[in-house]
């Protein structure tokens, strides 16, 4: 009820307020970093520019969506079943990157972890490949204490970066992630179909 009765924000202050408050959901919320992005871009003014904070019809929106979420959305994530080999799929857009990490324990998915987060202007400029390389570190980084030590297959809708793991690549910052997820044991990159 108390997410019900939150009123849009009409201040710099309430604004970051307001994603502080909800801050928490963000790995329960699929594409939590996405839907909150408009939110973001306005809640980052420093308090010398804070007089250029504007309240528009799309930050209404997003708010109203992450509201409906909170309140609609299973908020429930299972506990990693031993045994069973770990799944994230992971995805980026223009603004963001995510991923979900999951299990399948008898034929019935179990999600275990969402994670979401906003590009900053210089990894917006990025090419797609490496930002689709960045969402699988940003995933793996965030999700480190139930990936360590554990059997990972990860899933991505572009299949450029498959081969990252196996074959040097002619991408410095592809190259890179490559590098830095070799500390996790991961089993297969596989190519799946985008939406």
């Amino acid at each position: 009820q108390a997410i019900l009765d939150l009123k849009e924000p009409r201040t710099l202050k309430e604004t970051n307020k307001f994603l502080g408050g909800i801050a928490y959901y963000r790995k329960f919320v699929p594409h939590f970093s996405h839907i909150a992005a408009p939110i973001h871009r306005i809640s980052n003014l420093t308090k010398d520019r804070k007089h250029l904070f504007k309240w528009t019809a799309e930050h209404s929106n997003a708010f109203h969506a992450l509201k409906h979420l909170l309140t609609t959305a299973p908020l429930f994530l299972h506990f990693p079943v031993d045994d069973f080999p770990l799944h994230l799929a992971t995805d980026a857009s223009g603004t963001a990157t995510g991923g979900i990490l999951f299990q399948d324990v008898n034929g019935e998915r179990h999600n275990l972890f969402y994670n979401s987060k906003v590009l900053s202007p210089t990894e917006q400029k990025y090419s797609v490949p490496e930002k689709e390389a960045l969402a699988i570190y940003h995933c793996l980084q965030r999700m480190q204490t139930l990936v360590l030590g554990r059997t990972v297959y990860i899933h991505t809708d572009h299949c450029p970066i498959c081969g990252m793991l196996q074959k040097p690549v002619n991408n410095r910052r592809i190259e890179r992630v490559a590098n830095l997820i070799q500390e996790y044991r991961i089993a297969e990159m596989k190519h799946i179909n985008g939406k």
